[in-house]
């Protein structure tokens, strides 16, 4: 989903373009591989709660770590990793 809003982003600034026109260079990998770094935190996020949810698994994790306490780092995580990961990705779409 991020890829294609940083897609639609290019295309505000080159409507003639295809999505092809990414298919080789360091512009594409700019475009698309920082986007997943920013994905990560989120996955996480959404794993541990599908986690939780599951008593055996809950109890198990417990043990090893607080639920709320690493909810908390991976949301903090998110946010130092989406704000430069999306930049970049938007800044290379320009060109």
């Amino acid at each position: 989903m991020i890829v294609w809003s940083v897609w639609q982003f290019h295309l505000l600034w080159h409507p003639d373009h295809t999505f092809s026109y990414y298919h080789e260079g360091i512009l594409g990998i700019l475009v698309t591989v920082p986007p997943l770094f920013a994905a990560l935190p989120v996955g996480m996020l959404i794993g541990n709660f599908l986690f939780w949810l599951f008593p055996p698994a809950r109890k198990s994790l417990d043990k090893v770590a607080d639920f709320n306490e690493s909810q908390k780092q991976l949301l903090k995580a998110s946010k130092w990793l989406a704000i430069p990961t999306i930049t970049v990705s938007l800044i290379a779409a320009i060109f």
